[in-house]
């Protein structure tokens, strides 16, 4: 389940303007809205008050801005599948799986914290080259497994992969610039989600597992900047 590899900015331009991408095409930017959800009716009605309009305005906003968010990830991850957007949407007429998949990925990304949409874009492009079930449940373990994380937690993995997969909780946390004792329920939760384990060592050593790992992969084939 490997996806085409850009090597540059230009490639990916090139990748852009030969297939004519646009993440608010009819049927990609449908599936978006799915996603994204929209500003409620009876906020956005013809007759409101002063009060409600601008409130109307601020929510508006809100749902822009996830919108907006949404269409990046899913431009990106077109890009790294190296897919035209006719060829994406033929596939996801015939895989209603899919279809499902891609708004769980894009509704789980909206209440993710923006450092992880690298990853996002990165699991979205496998989805789109993926060919059976095994795999495309495999994105759903990923999916799962990424809610709720912060940039930190991302953090703290990164630091972890670049120490060969092994470090202590002090160097973790001289990387991050966060005190140890601050720290523990980060590792924690990302221990309790499978992606690193402790070495039980004394003083205490973490080590990534398989999950998190692939989550470092899919981080930096997502070009995630932390």
């Amino acid at each position: 389940m490997k996806a085409k590899k850009s090597n540059n900015k230009k490639e990916l331009v090139k990748i852009a303007t030969d297939t004519g991408i646009s993440a608010g095409s009819s049927i990609i930017g449908s599936i978006i809205g799915l996603a994204v959800g929209g500003v409620p009716g009876s906020i956005i009605g013809s007759v409101v008050s002063p009060a409600i309009s601008a409130g109307a305005k601020i929510i508006r906003g809100y749902f822009d801005r996830r919108k907006q968010r949404v269409e990046n990830i899913t431009d990106t991850a077109t890009l790294l599948a190296g897919l035209s957007q006719d060829k994406i949407v033929s596939d996801l007429e015939t895989n209603a799986y899919k279809v499902d998949e891609m708004v769980k990925l894009l509704k789980t990304a909206t209440e993710s914290d923006k450092s992880l949409d690298g990853i996002f874009s990165a699991l979205l492009a496998n989805l789109f080259l993926s060919k059976d079930a095994n795999e495309q449940d495999r994105i759903d373990i990923f999916v799962d497994a990424l809610h709720g994380l912060h940039d930190i937690h991302l953090k703290v993995l990164l630091c972890i992969d670049k120490a060969s997969g092994v470090l202590g909780a002090s160097q973790i946390s001289e990387s991050v610039g966060i005190p140890e004792i601050e720290l523990r329920s980060t590792v924690r939760m990302l221990e309790l989600k499978g992606m690193i384990r402790d070495c039980e060592k004394i003083p205490i050593e973490w080590s990534l597992r398989e999950l998190g790992k692939a989550v470092v992969e899919f981080s930096k084939k997502g070009g995630s900047k932390i």
